[in-house]
């Protein structure tokens, strides 16, 4: 599924918000072999990555502060095993957890997969 490069995608428990560069240096993370693993999964094993082809038009890259970004230059695919493809149209993103709130409990926690 393709996304106008204005909106939140979400693959799973995990999301791309479209940000603004942010001013702190980023350091690039290198992709391992034909894969880049945006996400990994802690229980499954199952990934969020980017495979082949579509490494010339991405790049991944880590804050001081370990946050993630995702500086996309043309449309690149994510994968995963047990998720639909989504396609990711270039444009700046923020990787991160979907969270969910129990309003009973009162309590944020990270949803997984």
């Amino acid at each position: 599924m393709s996304y106008p490069a204005s909106v939140q995608i979400q693959q799973g428990d995990v999301c791309f918000d479209p940000v603004q560069k942010p001013e702190c240096d980023l350091v690039v993370i290198k992709p391992k072999g034909e894969r880049l693993v945006l996400v990994a999964g802690e229980h499954t094993g199952h990934n969020h990555e980017i495979i082949g082809d579509d490494l010339a038009g991405v790049a991944l890259l880590e804050s001081d502060s370990k946050k993630h970004f995702l500086d996309v230059k043309q449309p690149v695919e994510v994968v995963h095993p047990e998720h639909g493809t989504v396609t990711i149209p270039p444009g700046f993103y923020e990787v991160g957890k979907v969270f969910e709130y129990d309003y009973l409990k009162q309590i944020r926690r990270e949803v997984q997969d």
